[in-house]
């Protein structure tokens, strides 16, 4: 006879199912702030910056948003999009996909989207009534390397918009998030008994919040979870590449046997779940 202690098939299949109908996917966003002047040509026939970012726009996978700062400056418009940090012109920012919906400076998008992602990982073993969690970095490696874009610069050598680099690694940023991971290392115990049913309520009722639910293969530890496992593992990577950014988009250079440095960092988790409990034994704790 079922003691609850494991959900049946079917109701594995319909929490998954609620999960994957409620999440929506994520779209990239972006978003460039410009001074008026930048709508206006620089030089004889020289194409003005707002233009030059027009065209290069089909570099980016999904949507830009350009302000002007006098724009931006308008609540409407910035508390719409929410600019973490100070707001600074001729950069390129990205939008978290994570409920905050910051948009952030390229440069640092990789390891802030990264930290996100590992919020919700707890918060969702958190409903799987995790009992430990002890993160490792297994591999950690940087490395340069030569790409061809194959991009033809739109504006003459001569033309080219100043002041405009190739983000370095940001140190700070990736010091920040292994600094959080030792905090996750062997966390509080939540401390709290379900079954397999309250689970899969939790999650239902909780799906509105997930905004990563897509990636890393959570979906096979939520349903390991529910099948009963009380323990898992799960390995995921963050690979940050600095090659393309504002420059790029900004100023349209030929990006041919450009150098692309890739640092990429793997952390691995352990996880351990208290038991799940039988409906008799829920009752009992009553």
């Amino acid at each position: 006879m079922f003691c609850n202690r494991i959900a049946p098939q079917n109701v594995i299949t319909e929490t998954i199912k609620i999960l994957d109908d409620k999440f929506e996917g994520i779209m990239n966003e972006y978003l460039i702030l410009i001074d008026e002047e930048d709508r206006k040509e620089d030089c004889y026939n020289c194409p003005s910056l707002y233009e030059t970012i027009l065209k290069n726009k089909k570099i980016l996978s999904g949507e830009l948003y350009i302000f002007t700062m006098e724009e931006y400056s308008q609540p409407a418009v910035n508390k719409l999009y929410r600019i973490a940090g100070e707001p600074l012109k001729h950069q390129l920012y990205k939008r978290l996909p994570s409920k905050s919906g910051e948009y952030i400076l390229e440069q640092d998008f990789a390891f802030r989207d990264y930290s996100a992602k590992y919020d919700e990982l707890l918060y969702i073993l958190g409903i799987l009534n995790i009992k430990s969690v002890k993160v490792n970095i297994i591999k950690e490696e940087t490395h340069s390397q030569d790409c061809d874009v194959g991009f033809q610069s739109i504006l003459p050598e001569w033309c080219l918009i100043p002041n405009l680099y190739i983000s370095k690694v940001n140190v700070d940023a990736k010091e920040e998030l292994h600094k959080k991971m030792k905090m996750g290392d062997n966390g509080e115990s939540i401390d709290k008994k379900y079954t397999a049913f309250e689970i899969a309520k939790l999650l239902k009722e909780n799906s509105k919040n997930l905004c990563y639910y897509y990636r890393d293969g959570w979906k096979s530890i939520i349903e390991r979870r529910l099948s009963g496992f009380n323990n898992g593992t799960h390995r995921s990577e963050i690979t940050e590449n600095h090659t393309f950014g504002a420059k790029l988009v900004l100023s349209g250079f030929d990006a041919n046997h450009q150098q692309e440095t890739a640092n990429k960092i793997i952390y691995e988790y352990t996880f351990e779940y208290y038991p799940l409990l039988s409906v008799q034994e829920k009752q009992k704790m009553r």
